[in-house]
């Protein structure tokens, strides 16, 4: 790595190692089950957490990339043209549901936080490493394997908490600044359709035109040229990520290589306009004028350049109409579709009908809007700024900068802290010995342990939170399972505060049966102990034992097989109990 944490405490680690197992299920198999489906085109690259428009569907509609379970605290990344930052954080409305293969889940296991991870993702750090990986011209993609072994730097769980706060509060900020430049945006466009009515409804006004004769339509460069023993010269240029819709994000440009020959065919000139040819479909063709803001730049290819012919149309009117709903839809038609994603052609984008004003009307059209054009630059470049600020914020957060003075002056505390949630699962486990020894006198086993904790974990209020989760569970030959319970089971017993009966030959020299009672004469030691839990904690784990502590071992596995099918899904003690 190019930058190394600051702090000693903090180290690179495999993104990887620090996951839960991708989910999967195939909703084909409950044909009348409605479920919620995410796929690429449900999750956008604005800054912001959420999935915007999950679809309700049977599971017989079902599409075949309609196969990875969603979990809250899931983070999803869409590996198809990761450049384009399709990312969403899994909320707990759509708990359980189902997303597309088309996306990388990244489950935090505990000693990660799911929103560190999520903010890691949404960096420059993150994006470089994966975009090394990225394979193909025409289908840009990354896989699952590409994203698990990217570095992160980890920090201890109370860094990561004081860093997320503070990532959270300054997204908060970028998001009314955003707001308030789409309010100018929508302003913009209320007076372009003012001015020459809609032609999504109205095409009847003005006579349309090809947009191929009114100008010149190109690609630009292609990257990965062998460029051997050719004069070659270095120059900026323009990426899909700089070209947004109704601006340019200037705030990242890279270089290339190219040879010098090619300089005069790519370079751009002012009142050039911009236009992708893809990616989700609703940013089919978005863009906007190039005013000569860096000199001897150029575009590469997965960008076209329409440098119009000024006697017959203008460019600000043409980028006006490309932001309209009339050019969205013509786009979305011609479009060619794949795994939720759409390009257009340059046969596709010199057909585009364009309604042509006369020129004095395009004209009055910019003077009316030469104020308004003026507040919304001035809010893009506060926009634009708070975004570069942003962008570096994440830098100095992945870096161990932004809190390292913080982190310097509470190192005993975040000590205390470090060491208090290392021993909150055993303390969690005693608690539900202790609570179960109150409805049953013979000892508890080791599997009835473990569906008390799943549960826990899953129905408690702040222990199914993602930042307070006790354990990993995944589904196994016990139904929900994990190996970390027996190594807290053996400090527990180390420390004398449980007694622990094994029986042998079981799986993966875990004893088949394990019996486990509270030693009662450390009694007053385990309760003062248990006083390092919180109220909210204790509140779940207690609010467990009332609700299923009466309950046989065999109806404790009917209550979480039948609840949590996926996670009982390779339980033998199922097959044997049905």
């Amino acid at each position: 790595m190019s930058q190394k944490p600051q702090s000693r405490a903090w180290r690179w680690v495999r993104l990887g190692d620090l996951l839960l197992p991708q989910e999967t299920r195939n909703p084909q198999e409950y044909p009348r089950e409605s479920f919620f489906y995410v796929d690429i085109s449900s999750t956008d690259s604005s800054p912001y957490r959420s999935v915007i428009t999950p679809r309700l569907i049977l599971g017989q509609d079902a599409p075949s990339r309609a196969r990875k379970v969603i979990r809250t605290g899931d983070v999803i990344y869409a590996t198809t043209r990761p450049y384009l930052r399709n990312i969403a954080l899994i909320d707990n409305k759509l708990d359980g549901q189902i997303c597309s293969t088309g996306f990388c889940v990244l489950r935090a296991g505990t000693r990660i936080l799911s929103e560190y991870v999520y903010y890691f993702v949404r960096s420059n750090l993150f994006l470089d490493q994966v975009l090394s990986r990225m394979r193909g011209s025409n289908y840009p993609a990354v896989s699952d394997k590409d994203v698990f072994v990217t570095q992160i730097p980890l920090p201890p769980l109370p860094v990561q908490h004081a860093i997320v706060t503070i990532l959270d509060k300054a997204s908060i900020i970028r998001g009314k600044q955003d707001n308030v430049s789409s309010l100018a945006e929508q302003v913009l466009l209320a007076l372009f359709l003012e001015v020459f009515s809609d032609p999504t409804t109205d095409l009847k006004v003005w006579k349309t035109f090809p947009l191929g004769s009114l100008g010149e339509i190109v690609s630009g460069v292609t990257k990965g040229q062998r460029l051997r023993n050719r004069d070659t010269v270095e120059v900026p240029y323009l990426r899909v990520a700089n070209v947004q819709d109704g601006y340019l994000d200037l705030s990242e440009v890279k270089t290339i290589k190219v040879p010098s020959s090619d300089i005069e065919k790519y370079q751009l000139q002012a009142g050039d306009l911009l236009l992708t040819e893809g990616g989700d479909p609703d940013k089919l063709g978005r863009g906007y004028i190039w005013n000569n803001e860096i000199e001897k730049c150029i575009h590469q290819n997965h960008i076209f350049r329409v440098r119009s012919d000024q006697e017959k149309v203008l460019p600000i009117y043409l980028a006006a109409l490309m932001r309209t709903s009339y050019a969205k839809d013509y786009f979305l038609r011609a479009a060619k579709r794949s795994s939720n994603l759409a390009s257009i052609n340059m046969s596709q984008l010199r057909a585009f009908p364009v309604p042509l004003p006369p020129l004095d009307l395009q004209r009055s059209y910019i003077e009316s809007v030469e104020t308004l054009s003026s507040a919304r630059f001035s809010l893009r470049s506060s926009t634009d700024q708070i975004h570069s600020l942003f962008s570096s914020l994440l830098t100095r957060a992945f870096t161990g900068e932004l809190i390292a003075e913080w982190e310097a002056a509470n190192a005993e505390r975040i000590a205390t802290e470090v060491a208090r949630l290392a021993q909150r699962p055993r303390l969690a486990l005693l608690t539900l010995i202790v609570g179960s020894q109150q409805y049953h006198s013979e000892p508890i086993g080791i599997t009835s342990l473990m569906k008390y904790a799943f549960l826990a974990q899953m129905q408690g209020t702040t222990l199914s939170q993602p930042t307070s989760r006790l354990y990993n569970f995944v589904p196994y030959h016990f139904g929900p399972f994990t190996q970390d319970l027996y190594a807290d089971l053996k400090v527990l017993e180390a420390k004398g505060w449980i007694t622990v009966e094994r029986t042998t030959n079981g799986f993966f020299d875990i004893s088949e049966r394990v019996d486990i009672s509270l030693n009662t004469e450390r009694k007053n030691e385990v309760e003062s102990a248990l006083a390092q839990l919180s109220d909210a904690e204790r509140a779940d784990l207690d609010a467990i034992i009332e609700k299923y502590g009466s309950l046989s071992h065999n109806e404790l596995l009917d209550i979480v097989y039948s609840q949590y099918p996926a996670y009982a899904s390779k339980s033998r003690l199922r097959k044997n109990h049905s």
